[in-house]
């Protein structure tokens, strides 16, 4: 028998009465029956005729609507089997891993029952979206780049590799709809030392077998939850100064999980959770947003978020005359079904085991999820949540440290606030901007740019702290500098440099997004041993730099000249554009000599600018456009300019004050001072 999702049963109601509707403004003798008789004297029979034909028709077009619904429920799925990202930072290994997808690909192409992505729309994906692979691409950025290729299914791997030098493939099956984890899995890889990956002809195979495993555990749970309404659990955050309760959202997910399973009812959204390291610190809610902005409306049915606050306290039982623990926690539960105004529950419990709190929780929510699709949809209902959640952030604790306890969970919990008020309204321009200061601190930290930047804005300490935090917290510094300059890209793509919040901090969004991109391009200027610790691949090729110092290098000059009348970057002027001379890409330095030279040469007038070529890169930049003396003309320029500035700098400078001498006869009349006996 078919079954049919209940929203999409909804669905056919409507498709079969329009097609009644229409068939009745189509069909031959089917006018009003009262008309029909004054008009042409028919018998009822005929008109009882005309009825039943027009409901033998309607039924038989909503039995072809039930099947073509079913066809499309069963139809099979589109998957994107994306890159496989090495942990070991090898070029040589994310070479190898791309092989041996493209090898496992293959293998299993001749399976009917799934349609593949091919591997050239993946990479004109990857190109669309400047996603510069090596493992820059986050989970985020895959879903997007996976939607665009209109797949249904995407298959994510990753290699890590243990202390005893065996390697493990963790693989995972994502609805790319709803970001759901429908399957997931671990095998083994050969590893004989720590090398970098090789693919041999025996891991195809294994590899294949494995993911023909997964590929049918997610068909049977995609399955399942069509025929269920499916509950998004966004965050159970945790506040208080009390002790405990640090598993309580696990826990809560996890009865959510055994009661949903049990009932057969509703799907639990099984989002990828947020990793331990700082650069993995993300929901992938932000790329489902980015990519639709009305992409809430087809994760979840129901979306569920709150927050726990624990306290402590001593008291003296009179009863035993002894002094005695009690912990209590106090949660409140926001559950929203997209349509009418958060239901709320608010439990106070005592001396209870995390996962005791957690059932009851699970038994005291599960009678919220109903909805009345009658009535209409709350009036900005979204945006006023969305501001609810923003204006719940009040900053991080005063002197807050990641060496503190706790101190990542409170940081987690506030992203993943900001990241959900994002996610419900991607035009919530303040809680975009917040978001990304918070989630990836300022670009200041770190950089000798940032130092004058820093001085000019008035940057608080807690900025550059908070940045450099999260800059030694990341396991590789090189992507996370990467991710935020994209972050920022995107968030002046959609709504330009003035801040909206109430109270805007320095340093301004045309600052970090500058800054965001010069830190990246930055790394390029110093030896391979300081790339390689910041997360650079050592065995980076000559053809892999050149691209990443094009492609880094060119978006910075972008974004520079885009903002280049800003003062507080004016200091450094000359840096910047004398490490844009060293940029491969002919045409990106001739951006920087025609647009930005100028600009260079009015700072000159007004006060002078020092300039040394230690590494020619000015002279190789005339020598590669065909003008070998050209270095000497364009130096001239800047002499004549200096000149000027060092004029206005006289005129300007205030007049020296009047030096005031005694006249003589004031100095005849001074006494002069006795010798002392």
């Amino acid at each position: 028998m078919v079954q049919i999702p209940c929203d999409r049963m909804k669905k056919l109601f409507w498709i079969s009465s329009v097609l009644h509707r229409a068939l009745r403004l189509t069909l031959p003798n089917t006018t009003p029956q009262r008309t029909r008789r004054e008009q042409h004297g028919q018998t009822g029979e005929a008109f009882g005729t005309d009825k039943w034909a027009i409901r033998s028709v309607s039924i038989l077009l909503f039995v072809a609507a039930i099947l073509f619904t079913a066809l499309h429920v069963n139809a099979v799925p589109r998957i994107a089997l994306m890159d496989f990202v090495s942990e070991d930072n090898s070029c040589r290994s994310t070479v190898a891993l791309s092989d041996l997808v493209g090898a496992v690909q293959a293998e299993m192409s001749g399976d009917t029952n799934y349609e593949w992505v091919e591997r050239a729309e993946l990479e004109k994906a990857a190109n669309e979206f400047k996603l510069a692979g090596f493992g820059f691409i986050d989970r985020s950025e895959a879903i997007r780049s996976g939607r665009w290729v209109k797949a249904d299914w995407g298959i994510f791997g990753d290699v890590s590799t243990n202390l005893n030098g065996s390697r493990t493939l963790s693989l995972e099956v994502v609805n790319l709809e709803r970001a759901d984890v429908l399957a997931e899995t671990n095998l083994s890889l050969s590893a004989s030392d720590n090398t970098p990956f090789q693919m041999k002809i025996e891991c195809v195979s294994h590899v294949a077998a494995a993911l023909r495993e997964v590929l049918n555990q997610a068909q049977q749970t995609y399955s399942n939850s069509q025929k269920q309404e499916a509950v998004a659990l966004l965050f159970l955050s945790r506040s208080g100064m009390g002790d405990g309760f640090e598993n309580l959202e696990d826990n809560f997910r996890d009865s959510l999980s055994v009661a949903f399973t049990n009932s057969q009812r509703f799907h639990l959204i099984q989002f990828q959770r947020a990793g331990v390291a700082m650069d993995e610190a993300n929901l992938v809610l932000s790329g489902l947003a980015e990519n639709d902005s009305n992409s809430w409306q087809k994760v979840a049915d129901y979306y569920v978020w709150g927050n726990a606050a624990v306290a402590d306290r001593k008291y003296y039982d009179w009863k035993i005359n002894q002094w005695q623990d009690e912990q209590k926690v106090d949660v409140t539960l926001n559950v929203w079904d997209g349509r009418s105004e958060p239901r709320v529950i608010a439990l106070s419990l005592t001396n209870e085991t995390s996962e005791a709190v957690a059932k009851q929780l699970e038994q005291a929510i599960e009678p919220l999820f109903h909805r009345d699709l009658t009535k209409p949809v709350a009036e900005n209902i979204r945006s006023r949540i969305s501001d609810l959640m923003l204006a719940r952030y009040t900053g991080l604790p005063l002197n807050f440290s990641f060496d503190l306890p706790d101190s990542y969970r409170q940081w987690l919990d506030a992203v993943q606030l900001l990241e959900t008020a994002c996610f419900f309204n991607p035009g919530n321009a303040g809680a975009r901007e917040q978001l990304l200061r918070l989630r990836w601190g300022t670009s200041l930290a770190g950089t000798d740019a940032g130092k004058i930047a820093s001085a000019i804005e008035n940057v608080k300490l807690d900025f550059l702290v908070l940045a450099g935090n999260l800059e030694c917290s990341s396991r590789n510094k090189f992507f996370f500098t990467r991710r935020r300059s994209e972050a920022w890209r995107k968030y002046v793509e959609q709504f330009g440099f003035t801040s909206t919040l109430a109270k805007p901090e320095p340093p301004s969004i045309a600052i970090e997004y500058v800054l965001s991109a010069w830190q990246t391009f930055e790394m390029f200027r110093y030896a391979q041993d300081n790339q390689a610790q910041w997360g650079v691949p050592r065995d980076a090729g000559l053809r892999e730099v050149t691209e990443w110092q094009n492609q880094f290098g060119s978006e910075f000059v972008s974004r520079l000249l885009e903002v280049s009348n800003n003062p507080a970057l004016a200091p450094r002027s000359m840096e910047f554009f004398y490490n844009s001379l060293s940029i491969p890409d002919l045409q990106t330095r001739t951006r920087m000599v025609e647009k930005y030279w100028p600009r260079i040469l009015e700072q000159a007038k007004k006060a002078p600018i020092g300039w040394s070529d230690p590494y020619l890169f000015l002279r190789k930049y005339f020598k590669d456009i065909g003008q070998p003396d050209g270095d000497q003309q364009f130096l001239a320029q800047l002499d004549l300019a200096n000149k000027v500035g060092t004029k206005n700098q006289e005129a300007a400078a205030p007049p020296p004050p009047p030096v005031q001498l005694p006249r003589l006869k004031d100095l005849k009349s001074t006494p002069t001072p006795k010798d002392p006996p």
